[in-house]
């Protein structure tokens, strides 16, 4: 069987000879051509035979049990050893999300205890396996130690202006002074001083010449100024690029020893969810979606297909932001102000740690390296005030500090700032220069299977995922049918109500029942109901977007008999017009008017569908 190590060889020089094969003629283009076919043959041979295989079915309870049984007396003895806890680990999750959805299931592995226990989780020698896998690559440690050494040099350094742009700099200050002062002169030409027409029209022409050769002046100055920046900027990526070489080296082996064609890697990417809102956002900051799927692509690719699904979505969030990690459905993430290759990178990397496996070895590389047990603040060990105060890490001379950040439910930046170092050709040579034994585990992973318990877990999900759709599919066929017979016969008109109200009454509204922000327009009434579209805050994103307010105020005045005005308290709405109208409906034969109700506790929150659908069977006798 070829190990890890030695297939990550073969890719490697496959590659070197595929590199150097054109130029190469005669009697030793036919030796490399027969080693190429070597190669190949090695790469595709069946070596051994594959892990006994874990099938599950949430249709066939028992028959999941048995076969889980039967992979843990057996089957499992083929994963290495080292693994074999937390392939244990992912098998009872799997187990837990298969029996779930069978109502008074027997929790079954309970009575196999023993067997169950038997392979023990250590997350160190999990971390030396991978790690061991990975440490294969051959590469110019000491050009890229110099280069990261200058790089460092060059960044800490504040760069200074040279003799030539003082000198030209001071010059064209100079000159900016005097014009300044004829503007100012200029402006002195007024009727108030004594002076002509023609000359205050003459001293008008002059000051828009002169305020133009000052503009002008004035953005050379900042470009002299920021000169010493573009050439800081410029020398720190010429030397990147002379490490570049290296990195794509090591990304181009992992990536051709992945199982994963690119044409899968596409389809999966085409797959995944990415929201409108998301696509919007990205969007608007240069990310385009066919560039975030081509990227997702390519980090799959590189993964070897390890992720099950990612769903990219948008709550305004300022720093990106992966949650639902080893989730059923929701494994999101969720960009920040900040977001390209890198970070979707960085915010996939993180849902690997869905795999027991992953997740144990980077918290074994963080016990391995970590200087002592104690936790220091981020801010103690960046100086960077923006991390907050319990954000905390363990000290070592990691790349970056923040890879050595702990959370409480063991998740890690482990594989995530890794991974990320991936994403481009510099940072993955950096990471090999400074930091081999990271880039010898994220390598060892990346180009190592799934365990099969992993594997059932990913498809136990799976399954688990199709029903909750099957039963969302019905929902929302349930809701859509619920909103047509709420909506029929509600009819929003523009009758004039709100041009018809006192001066005092529009800013009632504007001050009480409806923020004056908001742009509100009003665009009709129903039976008193009185309907604004504007810029409103949602209660289930909490994000002001485009929606609806609505009061209920059958009267043309808000003043009492009393002489009191009683001002209407709105409700806010961001769903279709037919939903607004079934929402009329509903305050008005569920909620007594009270549409600020209807609002809350139908509409506002993440289950209003299946409230909807209730309270169309109790307003129509049960046929919603």
């Amino acid at each position: 069987m070829i190990a890890g190590s030695e297939k990550l060889k073969l890719v490697k020089e496959l590659g070197t000879i595929r590199r150097h094969l054109p130029n190469v003629a005669g009697v030793n283009k036919l030796t490399l051509v027969k080693r190429v076919r070597e190669i190949r043959q090695l790469l595709s041979v069946d070596s051994g035979p594959e892990p006994v295989g874990l099938a599950v079915d949430r249709n066939d309870v028992y028959g999941t049990y048995k076969n889980i049984i039967a992979y843990l007396e057996k089957g499992i003895e083929q994963v290495p050893e080292p693994l074999r806890g937390f392939d244990r680990d992912a098998i009872i999750t799997a187990w837990n999300v298969i029996k779930s959805g069978v109502k008074d299931a027997p929790d079954l592995l309970y009575d196999n205890t023993v067997l169950v226990a038997k392979h023990k989780s250590d997350k160190s020698k999990a971390f030396e396996y991978f790690n061991s896998i990975g440490n294969v690559f051959d590469y110019d440690a000491g050009k890229i130690k110099a280069v990261s050494k200058e790089l460092e040099s060059l960044s800490s350094m504040i760069p200074m202006d040279s003799l030539e742009v003082i000198e030209e700099m001071g010059r064209l200050s100079d000159e900016y002074e005097a014009i300044r002062r004829d503007m100012n002169a200029a402006l002195s030409v007024n009727t108030k001083n004594g002076h002509s027409f023609d000359e205050i029209e003459s001293a008008s022409d002059k000051y828009i010449e002169l305020r133009e050769k000052g503009t002008l002046l004035f953005r050379q100055i900042n470009e002299l100024s920021n000169k010493k920046y573009a050439d800081k900027q410029a020398k720190i990526d010429n030397l990147r690029d002379q490490i570049a070489p290296i990195g794509q080296n090591f990304i181009d082996t992992l990536t051709n020893a992945s199982k994963v064609t690119q044409e899968q890697a596409d389809t999966w990417a085409n797959a995944q969810v990415i929201t409108k809102s998301a696509i919007n956002r990205l969007k608007r900051i240069g990310y385009k979606e066919a560039d975030i799927r081509r990227d997702m692509a390519e980090f799959y690719r590189i993964t070897g297909g390890k992720l099950r699904q990612i769903v990219i979505d948008n709550d305004g969030s300022r720093r990106a932001n992966a949650r639902g990690i080893g989730s059923v459905e929701e494994t999101s993430i969720y960009p920040g102000r900040n977001f390209d290759k890198t970070v979707l990178w960085h915010e996939m990397a993180h849902h690997l740690e869905a795999d027991p496996a992953a997740k144990a070895v980077s918290n074994g590389f963080l016990l391995k390296r970590r200087k002592d047990e104690k936790v220091y603040s981020l801010r103690s060990l960046t100086g960077n005030s923006r991390y907050r105060t319990d954000e905390v890490a363990y000290k070592d001379e990691f790349i970056k500090p923040y890879i050595g950040k702990v959370y409480r439910d063991g998740v890690t930046e482990v594989w995530a700032m890794g991974i990320q170092y991936l994403s481009n050709p510099q940072d993955a040579a950096l990471m090999l220069g400074k930091d081999p034994e990271m880039a010898a585990l994220i390598a060892g992973y990346l180009q190592s299977d799934l365990t099969p318990g992993m594997k059932a877990l990913q498809a136990a999900q799976n399954l688990a995922k199709d029903e909750i759709q099957v039963k969302r599919d019905d929902r929302d066929t349930q809701y859509d049918e619920a909103i047509k017979k709420l909506s029929d016969g509600v009819e929003i008109i523009d009758d004039g109500w709100f041009d018809g109200l006192s001066e005092i009454d529009k800013d009632l509204i504007f001050n009480f029942s409806i923020r004056r922000k908001s742009g509100a327009e009003f665009i009709g009434s129903w039976n008193g109901y009185r309907v604004f579209k504007g810029k409103f805050r949602s209660r289930k994103t909490n994000r002001v977007s485009k929606g609806y307010e609505i009061i209920y105020a059958p009267e043309s005045s808000f003043l009492d008999n009393d002489g009191r005005r009683r001002v209407p308290h709105g409700g806010t709405f961001h769903e279709e017009m037919d939903a607004i109208k079934a929402a009329l409906r509903i305050a008005r034969d569920a909620f007594s008017n009270n549409i600020y109700a209807v609002s809350y506790k139908v509409f506002g929150n993440l289950a209003y569908k299946v409230e909807v659908i209730d309270y169309a069977g109790h307003i129509f006798g049960g046929e919603s």
